[in-house]
């Protein structure tokens, strides 16, 4: 899909940026890989609540779909993992992100464990590194069992983003009016819909689509709202 982005207003940059997922490590190995262990909680991180399977389920705000943790934040908690483990070196990109299960929420917290292994990339990328990164989702202390490797990737660190490429022409076939208005696309109750709260719709609108893919516009979301206790995240 081919993408424009919406206008927006800058956001301020907070006094004292904190990232919101991970700070100090539980252990650090003798490879130089991190080891760390975080309990995520639908109290503090509200914007699980705006990503459940199946939006509103019920009139009664005490029943809701089941929560899960939107890729975006898992990608987040990646990269927050892979800067403190090289210092120095900020994210500039990902590859060979896999996905194996949902990390839900049938409780109201779940932990997970993020290991960080850094390795040189050895590409001639004076500066660069890579840092394969692990998300697993821990047992229940109460019944055991094993973790549960929930998404993996390789996190791209460098001194700064590499130039953009040009783009690519849209080449999405021959064109046609998308059936749903921007109204429709987030409307609760539809079978197809997008099932997103509104700390996740940032689609305004499907333009055109083909064969080969669509044309639609972005906006760009605020970050405030996301977690209860951090009100200017650091993403």
């Amino acid at each position: 899909a081919v993408l424009a982005t919406a206008p927006s207003s800058p956001a301020a940059t907070p006094a004292n940026p904190v990232p919101p997922f991970l700070s100090a490590p539980l252990r650090r190995d003798p490879d130089g890989s991190l080891v760390f262990h975080r309990t995520l909680s639908l109290d503090e991180e509200i914007f699980l609540l705006d990503h459940t399977l199946g939006g509103r389920i019920s009139e009664d705000p005490s029943l809701r779909a089941l929560p899960v943790f939107p890729l975006a934040m898992s990608l987040e908690m990646m990269a927050e993992a892979a800067a403190l483990s090289v210092p120095g070196l900020r994210p500039i990109g990902a590859r060979s992100v896999r996905v194996h299960r949902w990390l839900a929420f049938p409780a109201a917290r779940v932990n997970v464990e993020v290991t960080a292994v850094p390795r040189p990339r050895g590409d001639g990328h004076a500066g660069a590194s890579e840092v394969d990164v692990r998300i697993s989702e821990l047992p229940d202390p109460a019944t055991g069992g094993a973790a549960l490797l929930t998404v993996e990737g390789t996190l791209l660190l460098g001194e700064r983003f590499p130039e953009a490429p040009a783009a690519r022409p849209a080449g999405i076939g021959a064109p046609r009016d998308f059936r749903w208005k921007p109204e429709e696309l987030y409307a609760e109750g539809r079978l197809h819909g997008m099932f997103h709260g509104p700390s996740f719709r940032g689609v305004v609108s499907i333009d055109r689509a083909g064969d080969a893919g669509a044309e639609g516009t972005l906006r760009a979301l605020p970050a405030r709202g996301l977690f209860r206790s951090q009100p200017d995240p650091a993403f």
